[in-house]
């Protein structure tokens, strides 16, 4: 897993002293996407935290109050990704989200969805572009 991450429950996070940029809170069910997108954004200089549900990730939303940023997946067994944004928006109003599917990112079922959309599968520039999107 490399650079002094901790698994804890199957929840791997990154100690808080690496990476200057923002904490962000990575939810993914596919165990290999999640790995890849948290290395890119390590990469970006980011420290993440990540959950493989969207319990797991409103759970440590709450245990976590210097998440910056969520970002999770659209299809999800527990709750797609946009019933996750509005559940994190609702307990914290001002949280930053985007949201990644493998989906047209155009389908008019994310048109009320007010986040970058990322599309599957993505590489370090999209990730950047997208990560520049939300502000």
């Amino acid at each position: 897993l490399g650079g002094g991450c901790a698994v804890l429950g199957g929840i791997m996070m990154e100690p808080s002293s690496s990476g200057a940029g923002m904490l962000i809170l990575l939810v993914d069910d596919e165990p290999l996407v999640r790995l890849g997108t948290a290395m890119l954004l390590e990469e970006l200089d980011h420290r993440i935290i990540q959950a493989a549900t969207a319990a797991e990730g409103l759970k440590l939303l709450k245990e976590n109050a210097g998440v910056d940023l969520l970002i999770t997946d659209f299809r999800m067994p527990d709750m797609d990704g946009m019933e996750m944004i509005a559940q994190a928006k609702a307990m914290r109003p001002t949280i930053k989200t985007m949201l990644m599917t493998g989906y047209d990112a155009d389908d008019e079922r994310f048109a009320c969805l007010d986040a970058p959309k990322l599309a599957k599968p993505f590489g370090l520039d999209a990730l950047e572009i997208a990560l520049q999107q939300v502000g």
